[in-house]
């Protein structure tokens, strides 16, 4: 008889994660989602035309602090990095967060509670929970992504924009996630988990270089 892979059974594990955040994971996509929208929708009917609207972008671009924390506007005429000037630094962080969240509850958390070793005793390949928790958080990312770039859309930005803008939410939630699978493994608890993923993101956002936002 073959020897089973060290990944059997991940899909069944895969289903258990997605039932388990069934509440979890659609409240904080369409919350995500939602704040885009909202943004998108408002920063028209704030700024009156284009010369209003460079106004307020080289004001942000003037204050070192909000420069900080939400990131330089490096096309002060557009009208979609302007919308998104909060969700392309500050929110991402926030995707970022989510992330780390998912992977370390279906990985680290699940070895501290010592349910992890009582699936292990069955057929469960050692890296199933940690390849279903990465596979839940590669669908999630690609799904709030998509949601994102359609609801900016939607919203009125441009589409092509849009896009981008969604690609960067998935690609961060997809580091992020990524960084959850690592720091899982070296983690001896699921505290010092989140804290070696939180340093981590805060480093990576002190680094982080200004990206283009959408016209």
């Amino acid at each position: 008889m073959s020897r089973p892979s060290s990944t059997t059974g991940w899909p069944l594990l895969l289903r258990l994660d997605l039932r388990r955040d069934r509440v979890l994971a659609p409240l904080a996509l369409t919350a995500f989602v939602l704040v885009c929208v909202a943004s998108a929708a408002a920063t028209p009917g704030v700024y009156v035309d284009q010369a209003d609207r460079v106004r307020a972008a080289e004001t942000i671009n003037a204050n070192p602090a909000v420069v900080a924390l939400y990131g330089p506007i490096l096309d002060v005429t557009s009208e979609g990095e302007l919308a998104m000037a909060k969700m392309t630094v500050l929110y991402a962080v926030f995707v970022a967060a989510l992330f780390v969240v998912v992977v370390r509850r279906h990985t680290r958390v699940e070895e501290e509670a010592g349910r992890t070793e009582l699936v292990g005793g069955t057929v469960l390949g050692r890296n199933a929970p940690l390849l279903a928790a990465s596979v839940e958080a590669a669908l999630l990312a690609l799904l709030l992504g998509g949601l994102a770039a359609l609801g900016n859309t939607l919203a009125g930005l441009d589409p092509v924009g849009s896009l981008a803008f969604g690609a960067v939410w998935a690609g961060t939630a997809l580091v992020a996630a990524g960084i959850a699978a690592v720091t899982a493994q070296l983690a001896a608890s699921a505290r010092t988990c989140a804290a070696y993923a939180a340093v981590t993101i805060g480093v990576l956002f002190v680094l982080e270089h200004p990206r283009p936002g959408l016209r």
